[in-house]
């Protein structure tokens, strides 16, 4: 059995493929662990989605 990679990890989580992991918002490279942390912190696209448009609704444009 073998661990998931952080790039699977986000893709089972909805993110897109070119979602970036491997950087922080510095420019810095994350190692694996870091990656790992920061997928287990994180919120799907689309459960984030989901809470603005039940709380938010008012704020959200919706694309025709």
């Amino acid at each position: 059995m073998r661990m998931l990679t952080p790039r699977e990890q986000f893709t089972a989580q909805g993110f897109p493929p070119d979602y970036i992991i491997d950087r922080g918002h510095d420019g810095r490279v994350l190692s694996k662990t870091e990656q790992t942390h920061k997928c287990g912190n994180s919120v799907s696209p689309q459960v984030a989605e989901a809470l603005v448009a039940a709380n938010c609704g008012d704020l959200v444009e919706r694309a025709s």
